[in-house]
């Protein structure tokens, strides 16, 4: 009896909205069944024509517009398709109107039901920028918001609203009061989604909204706030793509950011999971790792010792000594942000064509765009290419960058951790990497040499019977430093059992880095990059294009590397 009574008011407020229309908008609406149909037609400009009537109906000046009446004509399906052909970009724009006027209207439904819908709905196209643009514009925010803050909302709706905001946070220019309480949301249902670990997409969607919240709107305090870090450090061990790059890039952003912001990931076990990760064989991950890694190294000098124990960078030393320069295999569609692909469930052949020809048409404009070497590792998850989007790489080359920012990083941060670095090896790997052909790569390794060259001539790092009296231990750690004296990569060990070494630092407070007259003392690092080709790599460098690079190479060699320099050009004499 409620549902009869319910049909017959709507009727009766169907009838009053006709009546209370101008002729001209009766008119068209009697017309409504035809101009839906030709929505479909094959002419582009019949189609413009009836996507542009809808709209002049839904834009009436009448004291009542009628968009119960546009919803129940089916028009708002196929106005939905065709904001997704990018060939007619006219008719995109104006099947915006008609689609969002209906879909905000049916927001305040009184049904949960239809509310659902319509945030699901709302999500599919809630990343196309100039439809968060008119979003905005037609006070969506106020319309969201006490959605957002209601506690009693169902488990359809949560999920719903999860992915909207995963899709609306990404580019869309919020409100503060909106992205607070976003951020009070999320990591909510994080929580309840942790608990059961049942639902990985509502996870995956959790996390990426998060991750745009850090990014865009640098809020890092609400997310530490609320006390989730150590879950989604969590999710860094998980199994599923999908979860751990959001979760990285979270972890990645907090790192970047303060130093106490910095020291929460620290504190949280960031590292320890960082270390796992390294493992992997994926390549992608390596990469968001090695990129975690680079923000943690640019921290304090203790967050920097925590790094240096934390067994991460013999990792990252051991890929970089086994891989080619400038060879990264890896694959751009893993490398990126996500959810730029819609989910609609309309029973619609045509939409499912085009959303994989949106597919197809993000890969080719991967490879169109980045001229780097295709992955070969062709056991990457299939399900994570429809989670990242091509429009928003990170600007860094390729994991080798990360990984050889990071060692440049924490070069700066002090002297004996510097040495530190170059006693595990460093400048073999150094001297490798001055064959790349990307000249931001050649700076970060350039004034990782100068550091570490430096830390040696400062610490003294000779030979003296292979015994040395005084060791030195980092910055008031208990972790003596090795040295590596290897000469070929056959006996390069980035694993060194740094307690077990016979040989330790022997600090010499006498020796002045800068000093022009110390041309005659050559540290172990200094042997260590002249015995790889260092010297000649960084007099070839000497005419690079790059007048950074050319500067840097020719600082290396006036500090370092004077009495060879002056012996070559005697001989040229």
């Amino acid at each position: 009896m409620d549902l009869l009574q319910k049909k017959r008011d709507e009727i009766r407020h169907l009838k009053k909205v006709q009546l209370a229309m101008t002729t001209e908008d009766q008119q068209i609406l009697s017309n409504l069944d035809k101009v839906v149909e030709q929505l479909q037609d094959a002419d582009q400009e019949q189609v413009l024509n009836s996507v542009r009537t809808i709209r002049k109906l839904l834009s009436s000046d009448g004291d009542e517009i009628p968009i119960q009446h546009v919803i129940n004509s089916g028009a708002v399906e196929k106005l939905i398709i065709l904001i997704y052909f990018d060939e007619y970009p006219r008719i995109q724009l104006e099947s915006i109107w008609g689609v969002l006027q209906p879909m905000l209207h049916l927001l305040r439904s009184p049904d949960i039901s239809v509310r659902e819908q319509v945030v699901f709905a709302l999500g599919n196209i809630a990343n196309i920028e100039y439809i968060q643009v008119e979003l905005i514009s037609s006070g969506f925010e106020e319309m969201i918001l006490p959605i957002i803050c209601s506690n009693n909302l169902s488990i359809k709706m949560r999920e719903n609203l999860c992915w909207l905001l995963s899709n609306l946070l990404q580019k869309a220019d919020l409100k503060q009061k909106t992205i607070e309480e976003s951020t009070r949301f999320l990591s909510q249902q994080l929580r309840n989604a942790s608990e059961k670990e049942n639902n990985e997409q509502l996870i995956s969607d959790i996390l990426w909204g998060l991750y745009f919240i850090a990014e865009k709107y640098n809020f890092n305090h609400l997310i530490l706030q609320y006390g989730i870090l150590m879950i989604v450090i969590r999710y860094m061990r998980h199994h599923n793509l999908r979860l751990i790059i959001p979760a990285l890039r979270i972890v990645g952003e907090l790192a970047s950011g303060s130093e106490l912001d910095t020291q929460s990931v620290v504190n949280a076990g960031a590292l320890d999971a960082l270390n796992i990760l390294l493992q992997k064989t994926k390549l992608v991950i390596l990469k968001e790792s090695c990129w975690v890694l680079s923000n943690i190294a640019a921290g304090t000098s203790s967050q920097v010792d925590a790094l240096l124990q934390s067994g991460c960078i013999q990792r990252i030393l051991a890929l970089l000594h086994s891989s080619q320069v400038d060879c990264f295999n890896l694959n751009k569609q893993e490398n990126s942000h996500p959810v730029t692909l819609p989910q609609i469930t309309l029973n619609s052949d045509l939409l499912q064509v085009k959303i994989i020809q949106q597919q197809q048409q993000q890969k080719e404009q991967i490879n169109k765009d980045e001229n780097d070497s295709e992955d070969d590792e062709n056991s990457s998850n299939q399900n994570s290419d429809e989670y990242m989007d091509a429009k928003s790489q990170k600007k860094n080359l390729n994991w080798q960058f990360d990984a050889i920012f990071t060692i440049s990083n924490i070069s700066h941060s002090s002297l004996s951790q510097a040495a530190q670095l170059g006693s595990w090896g460093t400048m073999q790997i150094l001297a490798k990497f001055l064959d790349s052909k990307h000249t931001n790569f050649l700076r970060a390794t350039l004034e990782a040499i100068i550091n570490i060259l430096g830390s040696g001539r400062t610490f003294a790092v000779g030979k003296t019977n292979n015994q040395y009296s005084q060791p030195f231990h980092i910055e008031s750690q208990n972790l003596q430093l090795g040295t590596s004296n290897q000469s070929s990569s056959s006996d390069f060990n980035p694993f060194p059992q740094i307690q077990q070494q016979n040989k330790q630092f022997n600090i010499n407070s006498n020796v002045d880095v800068n000093s022009e007259t110390n041309g005659d003392f050559m540290s172990d690092f200094e042997e260590q990059f002249a015995e790889h080709d260092g010297v000649e790599k960084l007099e070839q460098l000497l005419s690079h294009k790059n007048k950074d690079v050319r500067l840097l190479a020719q600082q290396i060699l006036d500090k370092f590397y004077p009495q060879q320099e002056l012996e070559e050009n005697t001989e040229t004499v």
